[in-house]
Formats: structure tokens, sequence, C-alpha cells
């Protein structure tokens, strides 16, 4: 790096004359400069080493060394000192020697004061321009190369930047997955809403459990999904958000996407900040309705244990004055000799009216010894006819007729008779209101019609026993057959029906692994189609 110069020019002159370098030093004083001289070659390069100089004034004709070496010298040394060469011979020669050694202009001796201070003038102002050029350049190459380096560094942080930023992403997109897939796989339905109760997330089981997609209730308010008809459910909710206070197994009844009314238990939570300012709410809920058909069932079990105590005790103390009465009856027969008396035919009427009675009091209690939950071979037909036995009479008295049509020789299945019992029970009892209702006041036999039909059947490569309930009552309206197997759902006016008849004849049916589905046309007819897989039943009964 060059030495640094002071702010006026300093000015070599080298002439072994020692007046003309006097003479030029004052000149060159005068105008401001600093000047120094040398009277030889040797001399001169040993100050050009030792000082910078801007300008150098040289004789080509010195004692020792040319004014042309020193040129040479210089420009191995200092590319910035300008030369001026003296001369006392200007010959073309001698001019362009100078030139190509690199002198900035040359003077021929004698010369004019002026030309001399003019050209050492041009000499030095552009020596300082060149120069400052020069500083300026290495000044913007250290800054470029500072700058390069800086761009370097800052690619290089970027670049690591990036990897980290691109780790990150990848580790938050694997945590999303797996938050989407652990919300995705829980068993309860999962639903968030925010601070004005849209719903902002909703999982797989919540469409399971609602009906309703995701992208249909995303964007839509609390209530409009999770309708409660007989309470304020959203309500409730928000009130107890409000008070910050955490909801922990609440049951409730909404309607789903079929509006069948299905039961939950929910639990819910407020969401916050990280400044404590509530967001939204978040809720998870579980369709309880098999649970809750389960715990009918058992109250209903209960029930019928304690009936089929009371029916036993109650039919074994209507069968000991029965058998008195059969047996004075028979007696009465025996005793008359005239078999067309009146009384001979009371006698032979309270025999047959007796032994109705004693078949009806068998059969209660049957019934009341199959409440339990064993599976034994049986006859469904069997099973038919001892339910009917008990309806029968009044539905004689009710002008209904029932057509049997049952297919001869059906294979025997595993069943629970008593349970089945129930099922058919509760299934000629439906068919038998829906027909008196239509049929008000009639009793023609011609118009009220209950059909049992049994059959084995095949689907899908397996044999069932297929049985049918068919009246031509009332008849359901398509709406309420989607919801007749809900647990409270009923038809019939107040104090008639409890609405768990068919919710526990489904559960029944459906632990004999078999189905059950209706058809049925408003005011025409119904038909109830019951499928039991033989099949499954010789599994059941070898488990058994």
């Amino acid at each position: 790096m060059n030495k640094i110069l002071p702010s006026k020019a300093n000015i070599l002159i080298v002439d072994d004359e020692i007046g003309v370098c006097q003479t030029i030093k004052d000149i060159l004083e005068d105008e401001g400069y600093q000047v120094d001289q040398a009277q030889n070659g040797v001399d001169a390069i040993e100050k050009i080493r030792e000082k910078p100089f801007n300008v150098s004034i040289i004789d080509i004709n010195l004692p020792d060394i040319s004014g042309l070496d020193i040129l040479k010298a210089i420009r191995t040394m200092n590319q910035d000192l300008y030369s001026i060469m003296l001369t006392a011979a200007a010959t073309i020669e001698n001019s362009i020697k100078a030139l190509n050694q690199g002198a900035y202009a040359y003077i021929v001796k004698p010369f004019e004061v002026e030309k001399l201070i003019e050209i050492v003038k041009k000499a030095a102002d552009e020596q300082r321009l060149v120069s400052e050029n020069k500083k300026l350049l290495q000044e913007l190459q250290i800054s470029n190369a500072a700058l390069k380096e800086a761009k370097t560094r800052v690619d290089d942080l970027n670049r690591e930047l990036e990897t980290k930023i691109e780790q990150r992403t990848h580790e938050l997109l694997e945590q999303k997955d797996r938050t989407v897939a652990i919300i995705a796989s829980l068993a309860d339905g999962l639903c968030t809403v925010d601070e004005n109760w849209k719903i902002t997330s909703f999982n797989l089981q919540a469409e399971k459990i609602t009906g309703y997609k995701a992208y249909e209730v995303i964007g839509k308010s609390h209530d409009e999904v999770f309708k409660s008809p007989n309470s304020h459910y959203t309500k409730q909710l928000i009130e107890n958000l409000k008070n910050n206070e955490t909801i922990a197994h609440m049951e409730v009844y909404i309607q789903n996407a079929k509006n069948q009314l299905i039961p939950l238990r929910v639990s819910a939570a407020v969401l916050k900040d990280k400044n404590a300012r509530i967001t939204g709410a978040v809720q998870n809920f579980r369709d309880i309705t098999e649970q809750k058909q389960l715990q009918e069932q058992l109250i209903q079990n209960q029930k019928l244990a304690t009936m089929g105590e009371l029916l036993t005790n109650f039919t074994h103390e209507i069968k000991n004055p029965l058998n008195g009465m059969l047996l004075f009856a028979t007696l009465i027969q025996t005793e008359i000799k005239d078999k067309n008396n009146d009384i001979a035919d009371y006698a032979e009427r309270i025999l047959q009216e007796g032994t109705r009675i004693g078949k009806i009091a068998s059969d209660i209690l049957t019934f009341s010894r199959q409440t339990r939950q064993e599976y034994q071979r049986a006859d469904i037909i069997e099973i038919i006819e001892t339910t009917l036995a008990l309806t029968e009479h009044q539905l004689q008295l009710d002008g209904i007729k029932v057509v049997r049509e049952f297919e001869s020789f059906l294979p025997q299945i595993a069943v629970n008779s008593g349970r089945l019992q129930q099922v058919f029970l509760n299934l000629i009892n439906n068919a038998q209101y829906a027909l008196n209702k239509k049929f008000q006041n009639s009793t023609d036999k011609h118009l009220k019609i209950l059909r049992i039909s049994i059959h084995k059947i095949e689907k899908d490569k397996n044999e069932y026993i297929q049985i049918k309930f068919y009246d031509n009552g009332t008849g359901i309206s398509e709406k309420n057959c989607n919801r007749l197997f809900d647990p409270f759902f009923t038809t019939k006016p107040v104090g008639q029906g409890t609405g768990l008849g068919l919710s526990v004849s489904y559960g029944i049916i459906q632990d004999h692994k078999g189905t059950i589905e209706i058809e049925s046309k408003v005011n025409e007819y119904t038909i109830f189609t019951i499928d039991f897989p033989i099949s499954y039943s010789d599994k059941t009964l070898s488990k058994v």
C-alpha cells in the first residue's frame, strides 16, 4: 500500500546543474509545492525509494546514469509518480524514448517559467486524481471483498436458516399429521368452536355419531348442528363455560342428520390464548344409545323377572281351584244320564273353558321360566303359537283374523324362547293397536287381518328362518319408520306406550344375530320382517 502524501504535491528535481535545480525549486516553492532535489541518478533513486513524491523533474543527461534509466527504476518502484523530462537537445528520438519509458511530458532547456508551472500543475493534478482513484479503487476492492465475504456468510446463514426452517416445517407437519391421526382415531366425537360458537373442527367419530360431514358443519353455529328439542343444549354449554366451569359427563339428547333422537354424554372446556382470553371451546361426546338400551333392557328384564315370579305364584294358585273345578265338572257329567240335558251341556262348557284356562296358565308358567339368558334349541312355530295363546282370545274379541302361513319341517334354532316371546308379543300388540285404530267399532273379521308367516330362506349363501308380521292397519309414515327403533319413541298417545317395546325388541333380535326390517304404507299396511341365521344358532348352541 502507498504511503500517505501531504495535501500539497511533493516534487523531486533531478539535475546535475545546481543552478538549474535551485531555480526550479524556487519557482515551484513560490507556487506552494514542497520541493526536494538530487544531482545524480543514484541519489534520486534512493530518495524516491525513501520518500513519496507526486512529480519528478528529471534531466535526461546525468553524470552517473541516464534519466531514462531512472524512469525504468521508477516504473518498478512507484507507478503513481509522474515524471517530466528535461533536455537541452530536444530530439524526436529522445522524446519518443522518454514517453515510452512512462514520462508524462518533457521540457526543453532553456524553458519558459509559465510553461514549466503549467506542465507541473497539470502533472500534479492528474497524479493526484489518479492516486485518489487508485485509493478509492483499493478501498472499493476492500469493501467489495468485505461485502463478498459478508454475502457469503449471509448466504451460509440463509442456507442454514432454510435448512432449519425445512426441518422445523417437517417436524410441525409430522406433529400436525400425528395430531390429526390421534383426533381421527378417537373413540369419541370431537368438536371445537370459536368465540362466536362457530364450529371450527369436526372429527371422523363426530361425523359417524351425528351423520353430518365435517365440510357440512364447519362454519355453522353450534346450535344448528347440535339440535336439542327438549333443552337448550348450546345455551347451557355457553352459560357453564362463561363461568370457567368444565363440563363433565353431561347427558343430552340431540337430533342427528336423519332427525333421529340420540343420547350423548358430553364433556367440554374453554380454549384460551396466552393472555388467558377465551378464544373458543372444545367438546368431546359419545353416543350412549347402546348403553341406554342396555339399561332399559336391564330394567325390563328385572320387571320381567319380577313378573315371572308373580305369574308363577299366580298360576300355581289358579291351578289348584281350577283342577277342583274341572274334577267336579267331570263328576257332574258322570252323574247325569241324559247327555242332552242343559246341565250336561254346561258341564261340557265348563270343561272346555277350564281346559283353555289351564293351557293359558301353563303357557304363562312356561314364559315366566324362560326369561333368563339361556339359549336352547327350539321350534319357532311353537314359540309363536305359545305367544298367540296369550293374545288370541283378545284378538278374536276385537274381530282380528289371525292368518297362519307356516312352512312345515323347519329346523330348530338356538334361541332364548322367553325373550323371543317378548318380541313377538310386542309386534302382535302393535298390530292389534293399529288395526283397532283404523277399524274402530268394527268386529268384521274380513276387515282386520294379522298374517304371520314363517319360512326358511337363503340369503347371501346362508340359510335363515324368516318371520313376517303383516297387518292392514294404519301403517307408519316414512319419517317415523326411520325413528321406530329409537328408545322412548312412540306414536301412541301419552299413557298408552313407553317407546321401549321395539327398542328392546331390536336389541333382543341383535343378540340372536338376527335382523328386523319394516315396510309400511300409511293407512294401508305394515310388515315387520325378522331373519334369524340358522348357522349362528348351531354355533351358539355348541358354545352353550
